[in-house]
C-alpha cells in the first residue's frame, strides 16, 4: 500500500468492502459493522487471536470454542514490522538501534468478550508505539443471539441500535484474499538507510 500512512490505511476501499461484506455469523447478531476503532471493554475480556485472513466464521468458531464468550469482535489493524526503537534496544538487531517509525505491516484481529458488546464499547482507536502509529479499520462485532445483558439487547431478531454506523462511499468489490494485501514495504523497508550505514562502517 503506497504511501504507507495511516490515512492510507483508514480510507482503503479493499478494507471496507471486505467488513461490509462480512457482516453474518450463525447464531448472532451484528452490532457494528466497518468501524475504524475496536471494543475496548472493562471486563470479561477472554482473548485475542490472530487470524490468516479477514474471516468471521473463523472468529465466531473461536468463541463458540468457549462457554464463557458471549460477542467478539473482528478487525484489521496497521502494526509495527519491527519493533520501533530510538537508540533505547538492550541487544543487537539486524536494522540497528535507530527504527522509530519502520514500515507497517497488516494484521486480522478477532478479540473474544464473555459481556456483550455495543456501539459505545468501540472506543480502541489504536495507539502510538513510539513515533509509529498503530490503527484500526474494518472492525465488525457480534453479539450471541439469546445473550441478555441490558434492555438494548433481546433475544433471537430483536433490534439493536446501530447509531453510529459509517457508511462509506464508493466502495469498492473487494476483489483478492486480504492476507495478501501489503500495507508497506518489507520488514526491512523502513530502515535500510540504517542498516546500509550500519554496513558501512
Amino acid at each position: 500500500m503506497v504511501p504507507d500512512t495511516v490515512d492510507t490505511f483508514i480510507n482503503y476501499k479493499p478494507f471496507q468492502s471486505i467488513s461490509l461484506n462480512n457482516t453474518y455469523a450463525p447464531g448472532y447478531t451484528t452490532i457494528f459493522k466497518n468501524l475504524t476503532s475496536a471494543a475496548k471493554n472493562p471486563n470479561n475480556y477472554i482473548g485475542l487471536y490472530y487470524l490468516d485472513t479477514y474471516d468471521v466464521s473463523a472468529c465466531a468458531a473461536k468463541c463458540n470454542e468457549v462457554s464463557t464468550c458471549n460477542s467478539f469482535n473482528i478487525y484489521i489493524e496497521r502494526d509495527p514490522s519491527v519493533n520501533p526503537t530510538k537508540n533505547d534496544s538492550t541487544a543487537p538487531t539486524v536494522w540497528g538501534y535507530w527504527c522509530p517509525n519502520p514500515s507497517s505491516l497488516t494484521n486480522y484481529k478477532c478479540a473474544l468478550w464473555g459481556d456483550g458488546i455495543y456501539n459505545s464499547s468501540a472506543i480502541n482507536h489504536g495507539q502510538h508505539r513510539g513515533d509509529f502509529e498503530v490503527v484500526i479499520a474494518g472492525s465488525n462485532a457480534f453479539v450471541k443471539n439469546g445473550f441478555f445483558n441490558s434492555t438494548i439487547y433481546s433475544s433471537g431478531s430483536g433490534v439493536v441500535p446501530t447509531m453510529g454506523m459509517p457508511s462509506p462511499s464508493a466502495v469498492v468489490a473487494y476483489t483478492g484474499a486480504a492476507s495478501g494485501v501489503s500495507t508497506g514495504l518489507s520488514v526491512w523497508g523502513g530502515c535500510a538507510v540504517v542498516l546500509a550505514m550500519l554496513m558501512a562502517l
